[in-house]
């Protein structure tokens, strides 16, 4: 018979609580008390000598497995301390996972970018959006600025929400950082221009890596959030959801949304997402924000708190 360890599951969900409890009532945390801050002055400073070898393949991996031993220590043991007392273990437990995610934020930075084409305000839109993307905006029109906007969400999602949330029925709140940190890396150093091909290369595999299952998760959960905010009934292929981009996950989420949402999303000299679809409007950022925190609910509940649930009635 299987016996259900009740204390686990209450823990763990009064972890997940308070974590979602601190991102809706504060949003993100202030810059001087930010992990993510930290993770990132942390990388600078191991980033110069590193970048100084002659084999930078090497030295992106040992910054990669310097920033995981370092981050995840600190957070071992700063849950170690706080287990003495019940009530601060969960406040510090979810307040580190809080952090490996980002729920509201996403709708603080679309929000201005929405308001901002609203108004008619092209340039305020841009530089808006140029706050979250790393393209050039400077010459965006208001379609491409739409399309930019519904493809950070949707990528967004993954990136800032699924991946860090996965972990954490299987590996706790160290689970979750250890995604937010390789994410970190990756937008850090993991790029493929000349300076960075080689030293980011690691940090770049560990990212698609760690984000493969939730972004084929978090396509389906986006296309069936979706078809529920725009109300679509027809049959579409699932092809586009899968079609290579920079990312080998982003054209999951992104491609998903195009269909759900039957609109293009471009980025030009790069790919094209939904070809025959309508040119995004004002009105479809409106709707991919609804999708984003309708495919969060469901994520949420079949992905981290269910497996919580099962976990706990095995251990």
């Amino acid at each position: 018979m299987v016996q259900i360890n009740v204390h686990l599951i209450f823990i763990s969900l009064l972890v997940l609580g308070m974590s979602f409890l601190i991102d809706i009532t504060f949003g993100e945390p202030k810059v001087s008390i930010h992990p993510v801050v930290m993770i990132g002055k942390i990388i600078s400073a191991l980033e110069k000598p590193l970048r100084k070898m002659k084999n930078q393949i090497l030295a992106g991996i040992l910054l990669l497995s310097f920033m995981e031993l370092i981050v995840l220590s600190l957070v071992i043991v700063t849950l170690y301390i706080s287990g003495f007392l019940i009530l601060a273990y969960i406040i510090m437990a979810g307040f580190l996972l809080k952090t490996s995610y980002a729920l509201t934020s996403m709708g603080s930075h679309i929000a201005p970018v929405i308001d901002s084409l609203s108004a008619g305000d092209i340039e305020s839109a841009r530089k808006h959006l140029s706050k979250v993307v790393r393209r050039e905006t400077g010459d965006l029109d208001l379609h491409s600025i739409c399309s930019a906007s519904i493809e950070t969400i949707s990528e967004g999602f993954v990136d800032g929400f699924a991946s860090p949330l996965f972990y954490f029925p299987y590996f706790g709140v160290s689970g979750s950082m250890f995604a937010r940190v390789t994410s970190t890396l990756d937008s850090t150093v993991g790029y493929k221009d000349e300076r960075n091909i080689k030293f980011g290369k690691a940090s770049a595999l560990a990212d698609t890596i760690v984000n493969f299952i939730p972004a084929r998760l978090s396509g389906y959960l986006i296309l069936l959030s979706s078809f529920a905010v725009s109300g679509r009934k027809e049959s579409v292929s699932l092809r586009t959801m899968s079609r290579k981009t920079e990312s080998k996950n982003a054209g999951w989420p992104m491609g998903a949304i195009a269909i759900g949402l039957d609109v293009r999303l471009e980025k030009h000299g790069s790919y094209v997402l939904n070809e025959d679809g309508k040119p995004p409007e004002i009105e479809d950022v409106r709707k991919a924000m609804k999708i984003f925190y309708l495919a969060s609910i469901i994520f949420a509940t079949l992905f981290v708190i269910t497996p919580i649930i099962l976990i706990s009635a095995i251990l």
